[in-house]
């Protein structure tokens, strides 16, 4: 299966990713970041050669850069957001062209190219399409501070488990 995970270099995306690449060998993983102030590559230093594991930095807002990126992918996974509440006090504008527009551009590029599954992850709630089928569930997600390395692992599993 080749996953196309969005935001991959944030906290969560990181962790989701190499979740991913430690449990499930036959997964390839196409991350696919902007490197905003919320992503970094260190978060992903144990895994930058892994075989099945390939960063590309790009922008959830360039259709292009999307489009020739999600290529060949079986799933998508967008943990690509602006959420940092502070910043949104600056610059509403940053929020809604990656939150809305970005997902949008994303979501449109998933339409064309087919995968079976399609995942959005937020603080709120967590959006999966399947073909002809959109669903939401709530699902609590990890927080900075006060979560077990346990339960960061339960919640890693059933976001892997829904793609």
């Amino acid at each position: 299966m080749r996953l196309f995970i969005t935001g991959g270099a944030g906290f969560i995306g990181s962790n989701f990713i190499r979740q991913v690449l430690a449990t499930r060998p036959d997964y390839r993983i196409v991350n696919f970041d902007k490197l905003t102030y919320a992503g970094n590559l260190d978060n992903l230093r144990e895994v930058e050669h892994h075989a099945n594991y390939s960063f590309i930095r790009g922008d959830i807002c360039d259709r292009e850069a999307v489009d020739s990126a999600i290529a060949g992918a079986d799933a998508v996974m967008n943990f690509a957001a602006e959420s940092h509440v502070d910043r949104s006090i600056e610059s509403a504008a940053d929020f809604i062209q990656t939150n809305v527009l970005g997902t949008q551009t994303l979501l449109d590029a998933a339409r064309n190219a087919r995968p079976s599954s399609v995942a959005k992850r937020s603080a709120a709630m967590a959006v999966r399409m399947v073909p002809g089928a959109m669903a939401l569930s709530r699902m609590p997600l990890p927080a900075h501070s006060g979560l077990t390395l346990s339960r960061r692992t339960q919640w890693l599993r059933a976001c892997l488990e829904s793609v």
